[in-house]
């Protein structure tokens, strides 16, 4: 009985080290530079598409693993800030200073913060609609009221 105790004991904490490696493996996956090879933007009017602009080669993201727990560094391009960024701008350094994780165990979404105060951080949280190789493709979806009003496509193609 007791040796069955023990089995179950280290087979527990072998998967609780398989998970944490699994986080640092996938945050590892997603760090790097990558272009932006394509960004789409879509504005709606009563829930239906009103208009809509892309833009090919609209900078880079760094996105680097600064071997922290919860946050890594996010280092944007000067000509590149997604209009979904505003969010960062009303608060005091702008887009300087940002975070980025990922929910680690899937890659199914990334999630862009600043740090402000205790309690008051803003953030932007994109859905990984598309992830292949080298590319990796982002959206976010802004809605009032259960009604979608804006909606941005970022594809990223690791350098």
């Amino acid at each position: 009985m007791r040796n069955v105790a023990i089995k179950w004991s280290l087979l527990i904490l072998v998967l609780v080290f398989q998970a944490c490696d699994k986080e640092k493996i996938n945050t590892q996956r997603m760090s790097g530079a990558y272009s932006v090879t394509e960004y789409k933007q879509f504005w709606f009017s009563k829930g239906n598409q009103d208009s809509s602009k892309t833009t090919g080669n609209a900078g880079w993201w760094g996105l680097y693993d600064s071997d922290s727990d919860d946050f890594n560094n996010v280092s944007p391009s000067s000509t590149f800030k997604p209009a979904s960024w505003k969010v960062f701008m009303s608060k005091p350094g702008g887009t300087n200073g940002l975070w980025w994780e990922t929910d680690r165990m899937s890659i199914k979404t990334l999630t862009i913060h600043k740090y402000v105060d205790a309690g008051n951080s803003p953030f932007v949280r994109y859905t990984v609609t598309k992830k292949r190789l080298r590319q990796m493709e982002l959206q976010y979806i802004e809605s009032r009221n259960d009604t979608i009003v804006y909606k941005e496509i970022i594809v990223l193609k690791r350098q």
